[in-house]
């Protein structure tokens, strides 16, 4: 966890608190970045390839040893056809969150296609190929 300490001289000190040990404060000596990963492929682009056919591929996810089920519009909304988050989402990610009660997810990870022979392959792996 990191906290900031500004002066009216508008210099801040980032100060990282450690979580283990003895719980030393340690100054930052530069600021903590974190970069999001962008891959240029999207689930539109999916939808381009025919990877995914908008209403007839299936996709399924599970979590807590329930499977999840999903479809994918032309317009590249999820809609969840089962559970308590029942409904239709503008992302991957938000459906897989709404799914595991809020905590964040990785949409890509935690949905697969469902193939004609019932198997599954994750969607990060379409995006890869």
């Amino acid at each position: 966890m990191a906290k900031t300490n500004a002066s009216k001289s508008a210099k801040a000190t980032k100060v990282v608190t450690a979580t283990k040990g003895k719980g030393k404060s340690i100054p930052a000596s530069a600021p903590i970045v974190r970069t999001k990963t962008h891959y240029a492929t999207s689930l539109m682009d999916l939808i381009k390839s025919k990877k995914i056919v908008p209403g007839k591929t299936a996709l399924v996810a599970r979590y807590h040893g329930v499977d999840y089920n999903a479809s994918v519009g032309k317009d590249g909304i999820i809609t969840v056809k089962n559970g308590d988050a029942k409904g239709e989402y503008v992302s991957l990610s938000t459906a897989g969150t709404q799914i595991r009660g809020g905590s964040q997810t990785n949409g890509w990870i935690f949905w697969n296609r469902v193939e004609k022979d019932g198997s599954r392959t994750p969607l990060a792996s379409l995006r890869a190929n």
